[in-house]
């Protein structure tokens, strides 16, 4: 289904930033700015209601320990393949080093194609995703066309997207996290696509795709904190009709901060080596005798190891602690005794 270049709701996604209700200029992303979401599990996940004052219990979200971040790097139109095919851009981004969009922030957020280089995609139509200033209520209408030829098929390409601030009111997330003042953008996509083989090695067919994304903003982050919806698409060839249905969701890096500093002073506690892989040390001094538990949970507060020292006598202590089997993102290190407690944030390589 990659094929079918259906990118446009990851990048939709993205590109609203930094909210307390209202969506301004001053709160566009910039070259050097870098986006991080995970997918997260969607059993469970019901998309929740629309209307002020609203309050979303998402505190069952789970993103699985093999999740792999996905990462979004926003950088000088200029220093992007193929830039002068897209004159109105004023900014690209990739998230793979490979493939670029390029998109025009300003008055309104404006999608305008890709190119890796070898195959650039034009919008016919530009795709327009909302217009600025944006805030609950706020309606953008648009509709979008583009024409995409490879090798062995040619593929025609026109849609339409409803963007709505359809929501207000307070995130529940994992791991304690709630984030008030939050809005919710509803992203609606209904996509037409006819292709066209050009070689024996592919097939005709048409495809119809329906999209019903939601966007969680808050100020607490320049990017979504959490996102979730489902989508439809129905292949047509010839005779043949298959029908598809997905569903998806995913939290931001706003997830994984805010946790309380440590209450140790930082001369007297550290973590190293910072990233780490199979182990690192846990260094700090004791001025009393004390027992501690030590705990390594995700960014989600899910507990993945734990592990006791009783009795300790007081002078400093230097621990080795174990991530073997531990994926790779972000976690944090808690030792907590009775009077004392410190958290360190470790990136796992």
């Amino acid at each position: 289904m990659k094929r079918l270049y259906i990118f446009i709701l990851f990048c939709v996604c993205s590109f609203f930033v930094k909210a307390q209700y209202t969506l301004t200029s001053a709160i566009f992303p910039v070259a050097g700015d870098v986006e991080k979401t995970w997918d997260a599990d969607t059993t469970g996940i019901i998309i929740g209601s629309a209307g002020t004052n609203q309050i979303w219990n998402y505190t069952g979200v789970v993103v699985s320990p093999t999740a792999a971040v996905t990462t979004k790097s926003y950088v000088a139109k200029t220093s992007a393949p193929n830039y002068t095919a897209f004159p109105s851009a004023n900014l690209a981004s990739t998230s793979d080093g490979i493939t670029y969009g390029f998109d025009y922030y300003g008055t309104n957020i404006t999608g305008y194609g890709s190119s890796d280089g070898t195959v650039t995609v034009i919008y016919g139509n530009p795709q327009t995703i909302a217009s600025i200033p944006f805030t609950y209520g706020t309606i953008s209408a648009d509709t979008y066309s583009m024409i995409i030829p490879s090798s062995v098929d040619t593929q025609t390409i026109t849609g339409s997207l409803t963007t709505t601030g359809d929501a207000w009111g307070t995130l529940n997330m994992p791991g304690g996290k709630s984030f008030p003042n939050t809005l919710r953008i509803k992203l609606q996509i209904t996509q037409f696509g006819t292709v066209v083989a050009t070689s024996t090695l592919a097939a005709s067919y048409t495809y119809t795709y329906n999209v019903n994304n939601y966007v969680h903003l808050s100020s607490a982050s320049k990017y979504d904190i959490f996102a979730t919806g489902v989508s439809t698409i129905t292949l047509k060839s010839g005779t043949l009709t298959n029908t598809y249905k997905d569903k998806n969701a995913s939290v931001g890096e706003a997830l994984f901060t805010g946790l309380a500093e440590n209450q140790f002073s930082d001369s007297n506690f550290s973590l190293y080596p910072n990233p780490a892989a199979n182990s690192a040390n846990l260094w700090f001094v004791l001025t009393q005798n004390e027992s501690y538990d030590m705990t390594i949970t995700n960014g989600l507060g899910q507990v993945v190891r734990n592990k006791s020292y009783s009795d300790l006598k007081p002078g400093p202590y230097n621990l080795e602690v174990d991530l073997k089997g531990l994926q790779s993102g972000i976690y944090y290190v808690k030792l907590k005794g009775t009077k004392q407690e410190g958290v360190k944030k470790l990136i796992i390589e």
